[in-house]
């Protein structure tokens, strides 16, 4: 390992990144400002064809970031077969970051053993030429269910022929950022397991030359475990604060997290419309399927059944107020970042749309042919648009929509009958009255905002 860092440092060898969705676009921007060359390729072609096209850093992505990187893109190379990333001499690193979950949000492990199933056969047909030959350090980014591993990839790895530890070096390292800039701007902890104890110590070698802080963990099972527990427990706080909001109706649950917080109680979640992201629901999904027994995660179940009904709550409110058309802004996970797996806004859609009420969707950060592709619905021209509807759910508070200020904001909102905000945005409501003249504002999780 130490003449391969040496290699990384003088750029004679590269990392390469298997997968270029966030976690594989993100980690490009990372190695590179550290001057480390890097290789870029996915299974997809239609992501490498976007990356060519747009170039680096991606503008859709760095659009509204507090930070826009600048990257000398010299220093990556895309290879349109992933493949040969085992073929190339100069490729000793590869981190592993395909997605793990289909469109309807199920985590599944597809994705994964068909990387390993290319890996696997690319190193046999190396090997066959060069029998001394030793595959690159290979490091799965990708969240993966409790148990895989030992169930599902090592099985992948024994049955093409090659030996775990001699033949193959393979670890699981995944990352603990939520937004960018946490990624970026500073250290990011990794717990690491691996297959055996030396691979353990090269990626931990590995990580910490590139800036990363990684933790050991000894299992790659309790690796698996221990990725998902922190975002398990943030799901389950999430839920458990909607449950509060319902079960105290006429408290404003949202203030009084809030108020917590300053004081110095930690709690992570407040009061929204369920969860948008593949990280927390799906960390609890995992953990239930990954278990010998999951029937004693009783709490794990409780917390997905109200995190998927939300939604419906929320439809039923527009249903009982008559509403015909509702717009909603945002369709991104996170404010003023690109990314839609598994949002909420995406789940609300469906409902709304099920429900007989029409929908038209506004997010700055994508297309109207992307916004139609995803959702099925029609861009909502921001803010003309707003005068068509008589609902709106602000979902997400991107820059764009109160770059004119918030009595402009509101100034467009007058037209609607109810306005449900999942940001806290209009929590003055006394402040936002004059504005909004007769518009029922509910604020999700203060008082009587499901009433």
């Amino acid at each position: 390992m130490n003449n391969t860092l040496k290699d990384l440092f003088t750029g004679k060898v590269k990392v390469g990144i298997w997968g270029l969705g966030y976690l594989g676009y993100t980690n490009l921007i990372k190695y590179t400002d550290c001057g480390l060359r890097c290789a870029a390729t996915d299974m997809n072609k239609e992501r490498i064809n976007a990356f060519d096209q747009e170039g680096f850093p991606r503008q859709s992505h760095i659009k509204y970031w507090e930070i826009a990187p600048v990257i000398d893109k010299s220093l990556i190379e895309v290879i349109e077969q992933p493949e040969e990333f085992i073929s190339r001499e100069d490729i000793r690193v590869i981190i592993i970051c395909v997605q793990n979950e289909s469109s309807d949000g199920k985590p599944v492990g597809s994705y994964l053993k068909k990387s390993f199933d290319l890996i696997c056969n690319a190193v046999n047909q190396k090997r066959a030429s060069d029998p001394k030959y030793r595959a690159p350090l290979i490091i799965v980014e990708t969240s993966m269910e409790p148990s895989f591993f030992d169930q599902e990839l090592k099985h992948v790895i024994l049955d093409s022929g090659l030996k775990l530890g001699s033949d193959i070096s393979v670890g699981f390292a995944p990352r603990f950022d939520w937004e960018f800039s946490e990624f970026y701007q500073r250290q990011c902890y990794r717990l690491v397991s691996a297959c055996d104890d030396k691979t353990l110590e090269n990626i931990c070698t590995f990580f910490k030359f590139a800036g990363d802080d990684p933790l050991e963990v000894s299992g790659v099972i309790n690796g698996e475990i221990a990725a998902h527990l922190v975002n398990a427990k943030k799901h389950i706080e999430s839920s458990f604060v909607n449950q509060l909001s319902m079960g105290y109706p006429d408290a404003d649950i949202k203030k009084i997290i809030e108020l917590l917080g300053i004081a110095g109680v930690d709690i992570s979640e407040n009061v929204g419309i369920g969860i948008s992201g593949y990280r927390l629901p799906v960390a609890s999904q995992l953990l239930l399927e990954g278990a010998d027994r999951p029937e004693y995660l009783t709490i794990l179940q409780e917390a997905l059944l109200t995190d998927f009904s939300m939604p419906q709550k929320v439809v039923d409110l527009f249903v009982r107020s008559g509403i015909n058309k509702v717009g909603v802004l945002g369709l991104s996970n996170k404010k003023n970042l690109r990314g839609h797996i598994l949002s909420v806004s995406i789940k609300l859609i469906k409902v709304l749309k099920s429900n007989g009420i029409d929908v038209m969707l506004c997010d700055p950060l994508y297309t109207e042919s992307e916004i139609n592709e995803i959702c099925s619905v029609k861009n909502l021209a921001f803010p003309d648009d707003l005068s068509q509807c008589d609902g709106v759910v602000f979902m997400r508070d991107h820059s764009f929509f109160i770059k004119d200020g918030l009595e402009s904001l509101c100034r467009q909102l007058k037209h609607c009958k109810l306005l449900v905000d999942n940001t806290g945005t209009f929590t003055n409501k006394e402040v936002f009255s004059s504005f909004l003249g007769g518009v029922d504002v509910r604020v999700v999780g203060l008082s009587g905002w499901l009433a």
